[in-house]
């Protein structure tokens, strides 16, 4: 019988280097793109609505741009997981601490959203500003948009898709207090801070639209890392969407 191999003649294990690391992020970053690419050239509205009726209700267009998006992401995650959905944050492991993420979310969510959305309209009693017509069926269009789509729609790509396939190589780890939040999060979350650049307006960037994009990218990628399931990220991000557009409602109605 041979001796054993001394421990200290074990090779230890590779951490990727900047080069594995860059070419997984770059491959993903096109994925993103493309994706996008992909929603617009395949879009079947424009074919059932007229321009008008899409400039007069664009929730219809979003409706499925995000179903599209979701599409394609489920699409590559079964391509990259071989079918397990399940590794890739598409289950319900950790449900307690996901429910428990949630419930200490709602409150801080509805204090910022107060003290940004409504305090400076009230404080100036102005009503806000919508760029198309408040009619029944953009009110209803709007909300069911903002409290189903954009949570299962981009948590999947951007926590699901994205961050998982990253962090096969972006292996870091940023600890703030108790909190950790992952390379691969941080990087997911740049992107999704990209999805929020308007380049249709050569470009257009909200500064305050990029600062809450990133702190809500950290907060959900942590989330998902914390619990490995996309649950909680799905349901902060569907009650924080929601919730802007009713308050806007709520104030519009309320000085009209």
């Amino acid at each position: 019988m041979s001796d054993p191999v001394p421990a200290s003649t074990l090779a230890a294990p590779v951490s990727p280097g900047w080069k594995d690391k860059l070419l997984s992020f770059l491959p993903i970053l096109a994925i993103y793109y493309g994706i996008q690419g992909f929603t617009i050239v395949l879009r079947v509205t424009k074919l059932i609505f007229t321009a008008d009726q899409l400039q007069r209700n664009p929730w219809i267009a979003l409706d499925e741009h995000h179903v599209w998006q979701m599409v394609f992401a489920l699409a590559l995650i079964y391509l990259f997981s071989r079918g397990n959905y399940s590794a890739w944050g598409l289950n319900f492991e950790n449900l307690r601490i996901s429910w428990r993420l949630f419930v200490w979310f709602v409150p801080v969510c509805l204090a910022i959203l107060f003290g940004v959305v409504a305090l400076p309209l009230l404080i100036k009693h102005q009503a806000p500003m919508f760029d198309y017509p408040l009619t029944r069926a953009n009110v209803i269009g709007w909300l069911s948009f903002e409290w189903i789509l954009p949570g299962p729609s981009e948590e999947i790509l951007f926590r699901g898709l994205i961050q998982t396939y990253l962090a096969q190589t972006w292996k870091g780890m940023w600890q703030i207090g108790k909190v950790s939040i992952p390379a691969a999060g941080i990087l997911s979350t740049l992107i999704f801070c990209l999805a929020h650049v308007n380049f249709a307006q050569s470009p257009h960037v909200s500064w305050s639209q990029q600062f809450f994009a990133f702190g809500l990218g950290i907060y959900y990628s942590a989330a998902y890392y914390r619990t490995r399931s996309l649950l909680a990220p799905m349901l902060a991000h569907n009650f924080w969407d929601g919730m802007v557009f009713v308050m806007w409602y709520v104030l519009y109605w309320r000085f009209h």
